[in-house]
């Protein structure tokens, strides 16, 4: 029981995750500027507002996977075909945004923050082609397992 309990808790923090940045991609702008004041730097560069952007796309099919992984989940389906697709496309979605934090460290921002992040979105598409494999191979061994039976 206290497993279905942490199902539903990972389903409605992924929902709100998933709220909470639409909603905060459509006052980026605002938002980007108060900090930018609130730290002393002034107004934010066009470039710095395309490169949050160009990451909340992929971000946002990231969201939209665990979405569905972890309704799956809920189904008590965690060796299906679906939960491959959605790994995948995490790990794909990890991939591009790892190029981009790369492209955005080495050519606009040159910090230690975006350096740390570039890695954690490699970090993140290792971690989920790794799980992807894994099921993979579990769904093998599962469909051999109901063949032979």
């Amino acid at each position: 029981m206290e497993n279905m309990f942490f199902r539903k808790f990972l389903y409605m923090i992924s929902v709100l995750a998933l709220l909470l940045t639409v909603v905060g991609s459509a006052i980026l702008p605002n938002l980007a500027n108060w900090y930018s004041g609130y730290i002393g730097d002034g107004i934010v560069s066009i470039e710095t507002l395309i490169f949050i952007y160009a990451t909340i796309i992929p971000f946002l099919a990231i969201l939209i996977s665990v979405i569905k992984l972890s309704k799956n989940l809920l189904k008590c389906k965690g060796f299906s075909r679906d939960n491959l697709k959605s790994l995948k496309i995490i790990s794909i979605g990890a991939l591009i945004d790892f190029i981009i934090y790369l492209i955005g460290t080495v050519f606009i921002f040159k910090n230690l923050v975006c350096f740390v992040l570039t890695f954690a979105t490699l970090m993140v598409f290792v971690m989920s082609y790794v799980i992807k494999e894994l099921i993979s191979n579990g769904i093998e061994l599962q469909d051999e397992n109901d063949l032979t039976i």
